[in-house]
């Protein structure tokens, strides 16, 4: 390649770097809601940035729907407030500009919100989810679950995670991923923390504690958006073994021959 050429890709290069940069900073993102669990018709205020000064043709979706335009009762460019209609009680809400997708960030009606009991109100022997180490977590990350009642051998117990922000009460669908001590996914585990890894397939909703002497009632969790990362406790190992044999015949000539082994 010519000078020349080669400093026309790298200018090229540096211009595509510089706009892929630019989107990244750009994008709506939303940092919390106010209030996650709100009032069945009442408003939630988004709070985050690079919403834009004004509205325009930018506007939010719940669970994938764009709300009405009466929806709207504030829009600046760090926080927006909505109404949410009577007929939604929970799902994933978003913001969308002309520069992209904001990250998404689960809302929940307050009538579908497990009402938290006082320890002392539960069943003694019953599991209780007290608090959780993270607002929101990610694939792979460390989750540390606080409570009372876990018990002490977790042979017999197991943590269950929605599949998605609808299955507001794991004792009542299937629509959950369990773990148990068999995938290697705690770190720790006694009567009154577990530390666990969260595993690929789960999304924001409630997670619940279950052990011989009952099931814990629904916690909400979030997942924040992004691929995450892998965690492996005891990566394997794999060794391959193989043998090529070769058979030449008289030689013709000047030639050669090529063997690629991966």
């Amino acid at each position: 390649m010519t000078r020349p050429a080669s400093h026309f890709v790298a200018i090229i290069a540096l211009v595509l770097g510089f706009f892929s940069l630019a989107y990244a900073v750009l994008l709506p993102r939303i940092d919390r809601l106010e209030f996650s669990a709100f009032e069945p018709g009442g408003t939630v205020l988004i709070v985050g940035k690079n919403f834009g000064p004004e509205r325009k043709n930018s506007f939010v979706t719940l669970s994938g729907s764009p709300l009405s335009i009466s929806s709207y009762r504030r829009w600046d460019d760090g926080a927006i407030e909505v109404a949410i209609p009577l007929s939604l009680d929970s799902g994933l809400l978003q913001v969308t500009t002309a520069i992209g997708r904001s990250n998404p960030s689960i809302i929940i009606s307050k009538t579908k919100v497990p009402t938290a009991l006082r320890p002392e109100a539960y069943d003694p022997a019953s599991p209780v989810i007290l608090s959780l180490s993270a607002e929101e977590s990610e694939i792979g990350s460390l989750l540390e679950i606080q409570g009372l009642n876990f018990g002490l051998n977790m042979q017999f117990s197991a943590l269950r995670f929605s599949r998605n922000p609808g299955a507001l009460d794991l004792r009542e669908t299937k629509d959950f991923l369990e773990l148990t001590y068999k995938e290697g996914y705690f770190e720790r585990w006694d009567d009154k923390r577990i530390a666990v890894r969260i595993p690929e397939g789960v999304g924001s909703g409630m997670l619940t504690v279950l052990t011989p002497q009952g099931e814990s009632a629904p916690f909400p969790y979030a997942i924040r958006n992004g691929s995450g990362s892998k965690y492996l406790f005891a990566p394997a190992v794999y060794s391959v073994q193989y043998e090529i044999r070769l058979s030449l015949a008289p030689q013709a000539g000047e030639g050669y021959v090529l063997v690629y082994a991966p």
